[in-house]
């Protein structure tokens, strides 16, 4: 037995070096904390190849949150915009089409992917069984 007091390691200056298994330091590290809608962004806590993570307070639940976000040379890469483009209008397609799309949100992009082999698309075996399936018994 130990009868030293627990304390809790130094943690890593996410602003200068980078987190076990980050891919490096993200160059991009804003000096100010980001403003995003429906949460308080509290302290920066970590980074990866692709983006910032921010401790932060989710008012719509109450919660306290890690916030991620992706930095915008990732963003601005054809390929997340075309992936980025596909999503968005296979999410109105489900909006326009779709009569349970208020209990969905326009359905998880992973399963719209792996089942019609894009994310432009509207109705999956998911949502049959586990939306629509479940809404109308």
């Amino acid at each position: 037995m130990h009868d030293e007091p627990h304390t809790t390691p130094p943690q890593p200056d996410v602003r200068s070096e980078a987190l076990p298994g980050a891919g490096g330091p993200v160059e991009e590290v804003p000096d100010e904390l980001p403003v995003v809608e429906g949460y308080d962004v509290i302290d920066l806590i970590g980074q990866g190849g692709m983006g910032l993570v921010y401790e932060a307070f989710q008012s719509s639940t109450g919660r306290r949150v890690a916030l991620k976000l992706m930095l915008e040379r990732m963003a601005a890469t054809p390929k997340f915009q075309r992936v980025a483009a596909e999503i968005a209008s296979g999410v109105e397609r489900c909006r326009s089409s779709c009569e349970y799309f208020g209990l969905c949100g326009g359905g998880a992009g992973s399963n719209k992917y792996w089942e019609h082999g894009s994310f432009d698309c509207s109705t999956t075996q998911h949502c049959r069984y586990r939306i629509q399936l479940v809404t109308d018994v």
